[in-house]
């Protein structure tokens, strides 16, 4: 990975405020922002409650017997 991908990778980490970055000359020390992780977990946890719970009722439609099918008699077609 070259240098400017590794600084542009970097930047967008610290925009999130998942980490601080710290300048000292050519010298950049960048520490984990827990706050930030914190934040970014609440994120996660929500929108996978959110699917699960859509993907779960999807199953059960899914999955449920059509009781449309079963109360109607199946007509079969005759070919002469």
């Amino acid at each position: 990975m070259s240098l400017p991908a590794v600084s542009k990778h970097l930047k967008v980490l610290e925009r999130a405020g998942l980490i601080a970055r710290e300048i000292d000359g050519r010298l950049h020390r960048c520490t984990l922002n827990s706050a930030g992780f914190r934040g970014a977990a609440a994120w996660i946890d929500q929108h996978q409650r959110f699917w699960d719970q859509h993907i779960d009722a999807l199953e059960r439609h899914v999955t449920r017997p059509d009781t449309r099918r079963a109360r109607a008699p199946h007509k079969e077609s005759k070919k002469s």
